[in-house]
């Protein structure tokens, strides 16, 4: 027989402590590919193809520098080494590409310069290439969505493209904007609005594949883990929900960012320079203190988080 005591005390678990006891279970957070695309190096921004079998993901020096685009392959259950993709420019830094499903345009940030000149421009444009009988087009830039601030963080999400700038004025604020393409050109960009979007940095926007969910990272805010963090929302009719932390298992007390869906909405992938700081940090190893790419569960993270918020 249950003593009353036992009683109240099982009641009181079930009915105020399971959501809390949510945040407890352990999430599967993987280091994707060691060695091949988690390197020693800078690794962030991967963008896979919808079948999954070819990557595009940035390589750069610390502090994003000399940043360019790289590409991998899944051959034979393998992938290929990172290399440069085929319209690099070591005058340029290149970086954040996003892939559309048919793997035949590919959106990307640059500070090439957009008036014919050669000098590189001080800030970042949105710039797109073409894949044309298996070759990269000239690089042209999306003139419809950039600004004479920075664009950053871009994403092709169902015939629109999100991104994040600081076209608001303060370089250390930025905000989420997206662009539908109609009739040929993109339209003019508009902000995604609160409660997404505050006085802030947002940036880095990717959607669920079934729409239901933005995932994004939110830079230096309080209340947060680390110098940044990300957050997701869910899509609550035309609008999107107060945002929420992933937790301490996504997120750590150092920089995490540029998350990106799988093609099946199974996989969060995201970029971290996170490392164990109780151990000397050797520049071979990949856990060095600079950005690896992560993966997570989409179904073991949402669990993770309050039934009240999701």
């Amino acid at each position: 027989m249950v003593s009353g005591k036992f009683f109240i005390v099982l009641v009181f678990s079930v009915v105020f402590c399971a959501p809390y006891l949510l945040h407890a279970q352990k999430l599967n957070v993987a280091l994707v590919e060691e060695g091949v695309i988690s390197t020693p190096g800078n690794e962030f921004n991967p963008s896979f193809t919808a079948d999954g079998r070819t990557l595009y993901i940035v390589h750069s020096l610390p502090g994003f520098k000399e940043s360019k685009i790289m590409t991998s392959r899944l051959e034979h259950g393998k992938w290929t080494e990172l290399e440069r993709i085929s319209f690099s420019d070591d005058r340029y830094r290149d970086s954040d590409p996003s892939i559309t499903p048919d793997g035949k345009t590919l959106f990307f940030i640059s500070n090439r310069p957009v008036d014919g000149g050669e000098l590189p421009k001080k800030d970042y444009d949105i710039w797109r290439a073409e894949l044309v009988h298996g070759l990269w087009s000239a690089p042209q830039p999306v003139k419809e969505v950039n600004s004479p601030q920075m664009e950053l963080g871009v994403e092709y999400i169902k015939g629109s493209l999100y991104f994040n700038s600081t076209r608001g004025g303060e370089a250390t604020s930025s905000d989420i904007y997206y662009s539908t393409y109609q009739n040929g050109a993109f339209t003019a960009p508009v902000s995604i609005g609160p409660p997404v979007n505050t006085p802030e940095f947002e940036a880095d926007p990717v959607q669920s594949p079934d729409g239901n969910y933005l995932v994004y990272s939110g830079w230096g805010r309080a209340g947060g883990f680390g110098q940044g963090d990300l957050y997701i929302c869910r899509k609550e009719g035309e609008a999107w929900s107060a945002p929420i932390n992933l937790g301490d298992q996504v997120n750590s007390k150092f920089f995490e960012f540029t998350p990106f869906f799988s093609a099946d909405g199974k996989d969060l992938f995201f970029c971290s320079d996170k490392y164990d700081d109780t151990q000397a940090q050797l520049d071979e190893q990949v856990l060095n203190g600079k950005f690896n790419v992560y993966r997570v569960s989409v179904e073991e993270l949402l669990k993770s988080l309050s039934f009240k918020s999701i």
